[in-house]
């Protein structure tokens, strides 16, 4: 996900997809924003650097290209200056950055940007803790216009009316599960976090000290290549075979977003995924085809429906889970599961209010207030049954239906079984 993101940073905003038949005013150009979610073991940073290193090096050459032309201008007199247009930055990556200054960077760059942050904390923090309210607000809406892409007007006193040709910006950056569980929580809920990839990374293995494979090359050059993507006369169109592609996949999210499980942050960024299918076959159409001097005008089935696997398999399921998992936002569903695995990964014969506090980590997370709820709605799916507690003061106690333990009989072995592992891998950590 990071080198298709910095492929499609690399991909001019001029390449663009006209996604419906007979709707000439929805386009997307290749614009995704990627959020590698892991600890600091999961390697973030080192992921990100060799995927951005070969735009970087295109970039680095566009500044001192700048920086030279910007000399000779400084060196002119003030008539010469005056009768002679001021050098702009054309960029392809910006890093640690202020609002303000992407702003002067597009100026000049009309093809879209890649932006890099190492840790996204800041890039959240700076539009919630580090500007006051209005500016906060200003801040967020100039970067949700960056995902949209185009024209873009910005008025200041003393400075005036200054037209941006293409406010476009792709992001790519790591950060880690507690800080993005505070920015869900603190932030304005105004669909900005939904319309990242999250890509929720598992634990960093060993690495191997051994030659690069020859793909690192094909990439460079795939990189190098895209910069000089040209769209065609009429731009980017599906065939009738990818279209057809593309309204099962619209049909099959509206479904996922009426499930009643399936909580509103989730439902939101899937709603978004009709646009970011469209972008993402922009990219698959582009670097197939990085050969040639001018891109087809025609995006084929046969592609369409690989890239809607590829939303399927792979970025559907990191959605749910960062959404259901890593932010626990839907915290009725995922306490339900975390009770009901606990019944059969035990094969408890009854569970009491006492016995789901003092379960595994999950459901100490829940308060005495929440637990009766949760026992009522396993009651309510026949899963127990309530009876009488020993006392009038007691809490009731909720006698487990056998049936569950032989309908789930496999997946309470497998949830003992990852038990088991988890509590032998702490003896073997700690020496006991």
């Amino acid at each position: 996900m990071a080198a298709l993101t910095t492929c499609a940073a690399t991909i001019s905003d001029k390449v663009q997809l006209q996604v419906k038949h007979h709707d000439p005013h929805w386009k997307e150009s290749a614009r995704i924003w990627t959020a590698l979610i892991g600890l600091p073991s999961t390697k973030k940073s080192p992921i990100i650097n060799a995927a951005v290193a070969p735009l970087a090096k295109i970039d680095s050459r566009m500044v001192r290209d700048w920086q030279s032309k910007r000399a000779q201008w400084d060196a002119l007199d003030k008539a010469e200056r005056a009768a002679t247009p001021e050098p702009l930055q054309n960029r392809k990556r910006i890093e640690d950055t202020t609002v303000e200054a992407m702003q002067e960077v597009m100026r000049g760059s009309t093809e879209g940007v890649l932006c890099v942050r190492d840790e996204l904390s800041g890039w959240f923090g700076s539009m919630e803790k580090y500007a006051g309210g209005k500016a906060a607000a200003t801040d967020r809406a100039i970067w949700l216009q960056a995902f949209n892409g185009g024209e873009y007007a910005i008025n200041r006193i003393g400075r005036g009316v200054t037209l941006l040709p293409n406010l476009s910006v792709s992001l790519l950056g790591g950060i880690q599960p507690d800080a993005i569980r505070r920015v869900a929580a603190d932030a304005t809920d105004d669909g900005l976090l939904q319309r990242l990839f999250p890509i929720v990374l598992r634990p960093a293995t060993i690495g191997r000290d051994a030659p690069l494979p020859p793909v690192q090359a094909v990439y460079e050059f795939t990189i190098l290549m895209l910069n000089g993507t040209r769209a065609p006369g009429l731009g980017l169109r599906f065939d009738d075979e990818a279209q057809s592609v593309r309204q099962k996949l619209e049909a099959r999210h509206a479904r996922l977003m009426a499930a009643e499980l399936v909580n509103p942050k989730l439902a939101s960024h899937i709603g978004k995924l009709d646009g970011l299918f469209a972008r993402l076959c922009v990219v698959w159409h582009a670097i197939e085809n990085v050969q040639a001097i001018t891109l087809p005008g025609t995006i084929t089935g046969e592609l369409a429906g690989r890239v809607a696997d590829f939303v399927r398999v792979f970025l559907l399921p990191h959605a749910v889970a960062f959404y259901s998992g890593v932010l626990g936002l839907s915290d009725d569903a995922d306490r339900l599961k975390a009770v009901a695995a606990y019944i059969i990964a035990h094969r408890l014969p009854q569970i009491t209010v006492r016995d789901v506090q003092r379960g595994d980590g999950a459901m100490r997370k829940i308060a005495k207030a929440d637990v009766l709820p949760i026992l009522e709605q396993l009651t309510a799916l026949s899963w127990v049954a309530e009876v009488p507690g020993p006392r009038a003061t007691s809490d009731p106690i909720f006698i487990v239906n056998p049936a569950v333990h032989s309908l789930f009989a496999e997946r309470g072995a497998r949830e003992a079984a990852r038990r088991d592992a988890a509590k032998e891998a702490m003896r073997e950590m700690f020496g006991r």
